[in-house]
């Protein structure tokens, strides 16, 4: 039901909406995001506080959403990342290597703290990036987060861990 974005700002703006900062590493992000802002132009727009239809139009704004980095409460990436990529917004957060094999062929973009403010430089100015990201979100937030698949993939991860036996 989320409609994608259809054009990029004349000024690029990037949205994180943390529900913790603590849990999303945002006092990092903040502090990159500043570094950054020395060396190139764009906005950062900080969603907090707000309900949900507030922050989806704040969210709409947006033309990069950072989910998370450092995995400080779960791992890869949360509604946000989903909402980001459902908007046709490129998303970046940080997804653990031992993941990798359970999200195959996801749109996100993965960054830490040691490289996210290089990373976020070249989606900044790397338009065709922008682009070919904005599209694998789109096709892959309608596929791959169904409740039913995902169901089945931590079952199966239970059982590789022995944690359930059938």
């Amino acid at each position: 039901r989320i409609r994608p974005r259809e054009r990029e700002n004349k000024i690029l703006r990037v949205g994180h909406s943390p529900t913790r900062r603590t849990a999303k590493g945002t006092n990092e992000i903040i502090a990159i995001i500043e570094r950054l802002k020395k060396k190139i132009k764009f906005e950062f727009q900080l969603i907090e506080g707000v309900g949900h239809k507030k922050c989806m139009e704040l969210k709409s704004t947006c033309d990069i959403g950072i989910d998370q980095i450092g995995n400080y409460a779960g791992t890869a990436y949360g509604r946000s990342g989903l909402e980001f990529l459902a908007l046709g917004i490129p998303t970046i957060t940080e997804i653990p290597e031992e993941y990798e094999y359970l999200l195959p062929g996801h749109p996100f973009i993965n960054a830490n703290k040691q490289n996210l403010e290089e990373i976020l430089h070249t989606l900044l100015t790397n338009a065709e990036l922008r682009q070919k990201k904005i599209l694998e979100g789109l096709n892959w937030v309608r596929t791959f987060p169904n409740p039913k698949r995902v169901m089945v993939l931590i079952y199966k991860e239970y059982q590789r861990l022995g944690w359930l036996k059938i």
